[in-house]
């Protein structure tokens, strides 16, 4: 019991103790009022601000015992190739492209804080390389190369949560750009379009492989989610403290760090915040992690009975409620064939987890939740941004089923509402496994035969070959008292 009474405080100092970055505090712009109070009701008018924040400050290296293991904890890399190598917060070399210095790419760059809404702060975290890459991998040159043209993959930029206590947590929608600019000292213009005659610094934005979710944008990742504190994310009901893409260009990237002067820049929509959300707390109903995860449960529960008891009268369905950045799974339900080939015709595909990425109401007003809508008409015509989980999967649905346009896919609710579930009810199970086979049948099928492997080949080697352990001294001196013989069973 008194474990689980630390946890709460061990998850608080863990999550600020995983990221750390220089101590200026930097308040963005506002475009709407602020909300009077952390614990008011969602606002009518969500509160959007405007932020730009320099990438310059590489990520710090852990000074004590419990840095050092928080930050080998929370890397994604292979913990044999990080504790090996001697450098881990470097992953390779760069050329700037203005300077012609050779300088080392860092792993991860952690901007300064930023306030939103009366306190809340936040910092981008940038990995030039990806968030998985080793140390120079995917550079084929040397320091003498003259260009940056084998670093290859993508790089990856998330938005972090900073909570000032455990259980404090915000609703927000975000969307997050990457711009350079650089200034020719002679003024002349060399055709890369970084700055004019002039020598007049001309800012570029850096593309992007793929949006996130609406509106679709070749620079502008975006997204939404309910940020808070680290032990009470749950990514499946849209809950995480960090959450980004790796939708970058890591070349790109990494030709604009240095004297290019990199930058993040974009908006932060506010729809709520709140405090004292906690899984550790006695009262009822349960707050934090566990209780999104049962109220998802429960209403995707609560709508699937009523779906099988109304299967022929579609009029009293009960519909459930979303939230962005929580993952549904479609079903293939009898008696509703034609809901499920309509869904299909939209690649949207039973057993297959989504990812809402942004909602709108029927007008195109972004929201958070169905919940702030008035009746179920107006939820029924709310609009979901849905993306696979998964680049392998999305990758998988454009080469098989022919998909020419790229995610997120817009639909309606009521499209949806009658099929899908969430990943902690049990009748996602048989979906996706079945979905998993379709897709690549020949991957999971080897990977089930290499995990029951062991099992036959046991069985079948008792019949030729045992051990047998001495129990007692009654054999010695002959046999000692724990000996081990293999003994063999051929004739």
């Amino acid at each position: 019991m008194q474990l689980l009474l630390l946890l709460p405080w061990i998850g608080y100092v863990h999550g600020l103790s995983t990221i750390t970055s220089n101590k200026v505090v930097k308040k963005v712009s506002t475009q709407q009022s602020q909300l009077s109070q952390r614990k008011s009701i969602t606002p009518t008018t969500p509160n959007t601000y405007s932020f730009t924040i320099p990438l310059t400050n590489k990520r710090p290296k852990p000074t004590s015992f419990l840095e050092t293991l928080s930050e080998l904890w929370n890397d994604p890399r292979p913990i044999s190739d990080l504790i090996a190598s001697n450098d881990r917060s470097n992953v390779g070399e760069r050329k700037d492209e203005l300077t012609g210095d050779i300088e080392e790419i860092p792993y991860c760059i952690v901007s300064d804080e930023f306030e939103v809404e009366d306190g809340e702060l936040f910092q981008i975290l940038l990995y030039p390389r990806g968030r998985f890459v080793r140390e120079g991998a995917g550079r084929s040159g040397t320091a003498s190369s003259n260009s940056n043209d084998d670093i290859t993959g993508p790089a990856s930029a998330y938005l972090r949560y900073l909570p000032n206590k455990y259980g404090d947590e915000i609703d927000i929608a975000w969307k997050l750009q990457l711009s350079y600019s650089s200034t020719n000292a002679n003024g002349d213009d060399d055709g890369n379009d970084n700055y004019d005659d002039n020598g007049e610094e001309n800012q570029r934005t850096l593309s992007i492989s793929t949006s996130g979710g609406l509106p679709k944008s070749n620079t502008t990742w975006s997204a939404a989610m309910t940020f808070c504190t680290e032990y009470e994310s749950v990514e499946s009901v849209g809950r995480t403290t960090d959450w980004g893409s790796s939708t970058w260009s890591a070349r790109e990237v990494c030709n604009a760090l240095g004297s290019k002067n990199l930058v993040a820049e974009g908006e932060i929509t506010v729809f709520d915040r709140r405090s004292g959300e906690s899984s550790f707390g006695l009262a009822l109903p349960m707050k934090g992690a566990m209780g999104a995860v049962l109220k998802a449960r429960n209403s995707a529960a609560a709508a699937a009975r009523s779906t099988n008891t109304n299967t022929n009268n579609v009029g009293n369905v009960l519909q459930r409620d979303y939230r962005v950045g929580e993952v549904i799974v479609p079903r293939d339900i009898p008696g509703l064939n034609t809901e499920v080939q309509a869904l299909k015709e939209t690649f949207v595909y039973p057993g297959i987890d989504y990812r809402i990425m942004t909602m709108a109401d029927q007008y195109g007003n972004p929201i958070f939740s169905t919940e702030s809508l008035k009746d179920g008409n107006e939820k029924s015509q709310a609009r979901l941004a849905l993306r696979p989980c998964g680049w392998k999967t999305q990758q998988q649905l454009w080469k098989q089923n022919g998909m020419t346009t790229d995610w997120p896919i817009d639909i309606p609710v009521h499209m949806v509402s009658q099929l899908t579930t969430t990943r902690f009810n049990p009748d996602s199970a048989i979906p996706r496994i079945v979905s998993a086979f379709q897709r690549d049948w020949f991957t999971y099928t080897l990977a089930l035969c290499i995990a029951i492997t062991p099992i036959p080949l046991t069985l079948f080697a008792r019949n030729f070959v045992s051990l047998y352990d001495i129990p007692s001294a009654s054999m010695e001196p002959t046999l000692l008292k724990g000996d081990v013989l293999l003994v063999e069973k051929f004739p």
